[in-house]
């Protein structure tokens, strides 16, 4: 902390958690409605789109941070979709995807969800 500077209290340290928890909320509720299964969601066109990963990679990289904030019953429906529609989803990945992108998105997301929730 910087000199001088008083730590937050619990009160207002659970209302930060609680405003953070509130945003990854509505923007994961978006997803949901708009674009599950999809690698993004369009907010202005309220639709999903596949780019170039076409393996729903909003979802596998947002697992480890509904874990953290403590929207498990959503971690737990994206993980059982997951398990059931990714092996194929993978499967299908074509030439042009980046290496990088997909290890820091995918195996990153995979990785943090499975040690955070084991």
């Amino acid at each position: 902390a910087a000199a001088g500077a008083v730590a937050p209290d619990a009160a207002t340290l659970r209302q930060r958690a609680e405003a953070i928890r509130a945003a990854v909320r509505h923007a994961w509720q978006g997803y949901r409605k708009l674009a599950w299964g999809r690698d993004e969601l369009v907010p202005i066109a309220g639709k999903g789109v596949d780019k170039k990963f076409n393996h729903a990679v909003t979802m596998v990289d947002a697992l480890d941070t509904l874990w953290i904030v403590g929207l498990k019953e959503e971690f737990h429906e994206a993980k059982e979709w997951l398990a059931n529609h990714l092996p194929a989803k993978l499967r299908g990945i074509t030439s042009g995807v980046s290496v990088f992108e997909t290890t820091i998105r995918s195996l990153g997301g995979l990785l943090s969800a499975y040690d955070l929730s084991r």
